[in-house]
């Protein structure tokens, strides 16, 4: 039983390694039109936009978006690093996801990416503090 989980655990780090560089590199191909990450906040920003007489140009508006794209993106790609078994790189995307979206004040995936790297300090904890943790003043363990 323990020989064949083995084998199989190293398939699945692979698997999911290639998972990681495969996504990163179409990531870096991709543009705003190839993906759809919009919310209804976006929806009702782009109504409000439309409806007013905004000082900003098209190319201004254009080249935000695509900032703004670049922290959604990043996001993502921490959540599937998350998925697969990676904190480490999760963590590393999620810093770039807080950076960018911080500054093109896309507040909904900023916090997103808040929620993210919180859910990576919290398996880092546990993953630390393995057999460690007690529950109760008469300190009966979490694991049976």
């Amino acid at each position: 039983e323990n020989e064949a989980k083995c084998p199989l655990s190293g398939v699945m780090d692979h698997l999911g390694a290639m998972l990681i560089l495969t996504m990163e590199q179409w990531l870096a191909k991709a543009s705003p039109a190839s993906l759809a990450l919009t919310t209804p906040l976006d929806m009702l920003r782009t109504a409000k936009d439309l409806g007013s007489s905004s000082t900003i140009s098209d190319h201004e508006s254009i080249s935000h978006l695509k900032y703004s794209h670049i922290g959604r993106l990043r996001k993502e790609l921490g959540d599937y690093c998350l998925c697969v078994g990676s904190p480490d790189d999760a963590m590393v995307h999620y810093a770039v996801a807080l950076d960018v979206t911080k500054e093109c004040k896309d507040i909904l995936w900023h916090a997103s990416a808040l929620e993210g790297q919180c859910a990576v300090d919290v398996l880092n904890f546990f993953r630390d503090h393995r057999g460690k943790l007690t529950r109760g003043a008469k300190g009966v363990p979490l694991k049976k």
